[in-house]
């Protein structure tokens, strides 16, 4: 089914099942004063998990709002569930995503689900399991990015807030991060029984040394082609060479 504005986004939430791929960019700004200024719905809980596919077709959505800081489960996808979930190919630029537990600024949790060729910016909140791309990793990430800056309590990561059994490959991010407990790192909060291949993150604008998972980098390191070893720049990624991070070719709108 095809994704023109953003209320068809949040129709989605009637088939949580089905086939999804996005026509036009987005400007989400209207989600603001949604829903009595909780903004957009996220799409799927624990219960009624979505595990269809979201195909951004290179397309982006803009200035997304979710303001739930009592509720858990808290991004575009609240929580993506078996093998055939799968978000890939989709842009989310300057969001503002809160939630209280699992906020990802573009999933929640990903359970056993696939999230490929996506990056996201803008800023996320939360208490507990908070990160740029996802709250929790259950499943696979791979060729994502992210610089959203990301704050909460315990387990906030640029790109995951958690990966647990999950496997991040071909990712960075480079958003602030910040909190107050622990569990606090560039790429993953915490990690438990997880693989990470070929990850990095930005000492320096991130403000964090550590990281359950992937490699620390400069900001200049992180601007040069050589850093990101094995990574495939001739279809994937692009980068101009020491004034850019790389960015996915697959999205239109860089």
């Amino acid at each position: 089914m095809r994704i023109v504005t953003v209320s068809d986004l949040q129709a989605i939430a009637r088939d949580l099942s089905g086939s999804y791929c996005l026509a036009a960019d987005i400007d989400a700004s209207p989600t603001k004063n949604w829903d009595s200024g909780k903004g957009f719905a996220p799409l799927g809980d624990e219960e009624t998990r979505f595990s269809g596919v979201l195909d951004g077709n290179g397309h982006t959505i803009r200035n997304l709002f979710i303001n739930r800081p009592s509720e858990t489960h808290v991004g575009v996808i609240g929580y993506l569930a078996t093998e055939q979930g799968k978000v890939h190919n989709l842009s989310l630029t300057n969001v503002n995503i809160s939630g209280n537990k699992y906020v990802g600024g573009l999933v929640g949790i990903n359970n056993c689900g696939s999230i490929i060729k996506c990056q996201v910016s803008g800023k996320v909140s939360g208490k507990s399991t908070v990160g740029g791309i996802v709250g929790c990793c259950m499943g696979i990430i791979e060729q994502c990015r992210a610089a959203v800056n990301v704050s909460g309590n315990d387990r906030v990561g640029g790109l995951a807030g958690a990966n647990t059994e999950g496997a991040i490959a071909e990712c960075h991010a480079y958003g602030k991060v910040s909190g107050k407990a622990y569990d606090i790192g560039g790429v993953a909060g915490c990690g438990d029984n997880a693989h990470f291949d070929k990850c990095y993150w930005d000492i320096q604008t991130t403000g964090q040394q550590d990281s359950s998972g992937g490699e620390g980098k400069t900001t200049k390191e992180m601007k040069s082609r050589s850093t990101f070893w094995g990574w495939d720049f001739e279809m994937v990624w692009q980068i101009e060479e020491g004034n850019g991070y790389p960015s996915l070719r697959s999205i239109m709108d860089q």
